[in-house]
């Protein structure tokens, strides 16, 4: 009953903390947007009324800023990593209700299918943005 109890309890805690990060990285990903969006409009109307060129180093900030939000979405893979994390926590929850209704005995079996779908979980893992590469160069890596 402890061990059954203690695995309850850790994987409530990975569900939890799998929640959390997923909704971090949505809300991330939606701030990348937002900053795009309204530093690209709030650029644009800048130049369009500073006809003096008063509020130029303005107007390149928030020329830039889109394309750093932009960069980092594509970076960082942020609404990928959300849904790598609700993933988790989607598996994580179907051990949880098998718990609920396991025998001490299978405690062992739950432990070992967590350890499995994390291994399957990490091979899934979103990896930071590639630089692009022609399928030539690719080609020729693999004949040699």
């Amino acid at each position: 009953m402890q061990a059954k109890q203690e695995l309850s309890n850790r994987l409530d805690a990975s569900i939890k903390d799998a929640l959390g990060k997923a909704k971090m990285n949505y809300r991330l990903a939606y701030l990348c947007y937002i900053v795009a969006f309204l530093t690209g409009a709030a650029g644009s109307v800048i130049v369009a009324l500073d006809s003096k060129g008063a509020y130029r180093a303005i107007a390149a900030i928030a020329g830039i800023l889109p394309t750093l939000a932009l960069s980092a979405l594509s970076t960082f893979k942020l609404s990928a990593r959300a849904d790598w994390h609700y993933d988790r926590a989607r598996e994580l929850k179907k051990i949880w209700r098998h718990l609920l209704n396991a025998s001490d005995g299978d405690v062992t079996k739950l432990i070992d299918w967590w350890n499995n779908t994390e291994y399957a979980l990490e091979k899934r893992w979103p990896k930071f943005g590639v630089l692009p590469h022609s399928e030539g160069t690719q080609t020729l890596k693999n004949d040699e």
